[in-house]
């Protein structure tokens, strides 16, 4: 049997590398790399050089670029892209393949510098891809033990088999870091170290791109002593704010303190990402959007517009809908976070206070004592967050993938739950870049509308199913 489980694992390394190459080879020579990311990469790299800010060359540039436009009859940039779309640690992390490659100036300079940027870029995004695969599989081990070594593989295989179906934009976007420093989170929320490194990773990745906050609330609970009895109603109210607020202030402080160097080197410029996205509208490929295509075709007027770097459905409840989308995420965030805590007074009830006041706690916080449900509630809050947004982009669904692997349900529920998943993101590359051109941006056609719908319903059946377990747990 041990025989048959190494032959396994050497099996599905085999398929992981496989898989890889046929992303690799296979990746556009031309993409999000070169257009987007190396010419961020080049500006910090020439902003530096100058010995100005990134913001002050990008503004320089956007006037140059706006000149050579009118003076060529040509439409000018948009306004809004004088605001940069990242976050700054973002903008330093898309600076990092650019220091392993060299920049010799001028225009021919900068065509090579995009194309070395280019490969140094998927070589990094290569090392966080390997590192998800090993965090999936020690954590499939470290909160599953009870399963078998066949189970623990089909968790992994839901990671190889998930990410292909994103090929893509695997190594094409910056998100395999994000989910990477996410799953890092987890890991180290549930283990033995100190529950600060948790947060540390958790406030680097929401420096990255600010959507895992909506692991925060889960993060804060989990950080919690055992020895507080929250399976009753506390005595005193103190000891629990007291515990709220260390954690969340620690927290908040780590937040400020990645966020300080950058604003004492490039000022209040490093906020521009926040109106940046705040100013953005309903994105094609948002379930929103997918319900104003549905009422197209019953005489509701839309159209396609071009904005902050995204295609945009534009209808008369698109901007109500986009307002209205921050707060249905904050409410499903709040929903998620008290059914984790409902769950986690339910499972500490039936298993009886596990330490007293004053003992030495093993184990020490809530997320050791309970860690499926605290990797269940981030399923559902990282899936929340990407359903429930004004924009859906497709690479958005990396987040997802590899907390879907620790799905705490039994085999025949957790098989469905992934087939769900899978569905949805094999139809993802469907509808960008096969349809996106053709059958959204050039106007919604019943195809394009059809697959981008059915792929949402995928997906909020996804999170309904979350949702449903998580109430269950909470009520168990």
């Amino acid at each position: 049997m041990r025989n048959e489980g190494t032959t396994r694992a050497l099996l599905l390394l085999a398929l992981f590398a496989a898989t890889r190459i046929a992303v690799w080879f296979l990746s556009p020579e031309e993409g999000e790399v070169e257009a987007v990311f190396a010419p961020y990469a080049l500006a910090c790299r020439r902003a530096h050089a100058e010995g100005v800010s990134v913001y002050e060359w990008h503004d320089r540039e956007i006037a140059r670029m706006r000149t050579e436009a009118l003076a060529a009859g040509r439409p000018p940039p948009p306004e809004e892209y004088r605001s940069v779309e990242y976050p700054p640690l973002a903008i330093a992390l898309l600076w990092l393949p650019g220091l392993l490659v060299e920049d010799s100036g001028g225009e021919e300079g900068r065509r090579e510098f995009l194309r070395s940027y280019s490969r140094a870029f998927r070589i990094l995004m290569l090392a966080a891809d390997l590192a998800l695969l090993a965090l999936v599989w020690r954590l499939a081990r470290r909160l599953f033990p009870g399963e078998s070594a066949r189970e623990c593989q089909e968790r992994v295989l839901l990671y190889v088999a998930g990410s292909l179906a994103l090929g893509p934009f695997l190594y094409d976007r910056i998100d395999l870091p994000l989910a990477a420093l996410a799953i890092l989170s987890l890991a180290l929320l549930v283990s033995r170290a100190r529950w600060i490194w948790s947060f540390a990773a958790l406030a680097v990745a929401i420096h990255v791109k600010i959507v895992p906050i909506a692991l925060a609330p889960a993060w804060i609970v989990g950080a919690w002593p055992v020895f507080f009895k929250y399976v009753e109603r506390p005595r005193r109210v103190a000891p629990t704010l007291r515990a709220f607020a260390s954690r969340a202030g620690a927290l908040a402080f780590l937040l400020a303190l990645l966020l300080a160097p950058f604003l004492f080197l490039w000022g209040t410029r490093s906020l521009d990402f926040y109106a940046f996205h705040r100013d953005r509208g309903l994105e094609i490929e948002s379930v929103y959007a997918t319900v104003l295509m549905a009422l197209s075709w019953f005489g509701h007027a839309i159209e396609v517009r071009h904005g902050h770097g995204s295609y945009n459905l534009w209808s008369p409840a698109a901007d109500g809908l986009a307002r209205a989308s921050g707060g249905i995420v904050a409410a499903l965030l709040v929903a998620g976070s008290a059914l984790l805590v409902l769950a986690v007074r339910r499972r500490a009830r039936a298993a009886g206070s596990p330490v007293s006041p004053g003992a030495a706690p093993s184990p020490a916080r809530l997320a050791q004592a309970f860690p499926a449900e605290f990797a269940l509630a981030a399923l559902f809050l990282f899936t929340a967050s990407v359903a429930g947004n004004k924009v859906l982009s497709p690479q958005f669904l990396l987040w997802i993938l590899p907390f879907a692997c620790l799905a705490p349900f039994p085999r025949r529920a957790r098989l469905a739950a992934w087939g769900i998943l899978l569905a949805a993101l094999v139809l993802t590359p469907v509808v960008f870049p096969l349809l996106f051109w053709d059958h959204l941006v050039a106007g919604p056609t019943v195809l394009g509308a059809t697959v981008l719908g059915i792929r949402n319903v995928f997906l909020v059946a996804f999170l309904c199913g979350l949702c449903v377990a998580l109430i269950r747990r909470a009520r168990s």
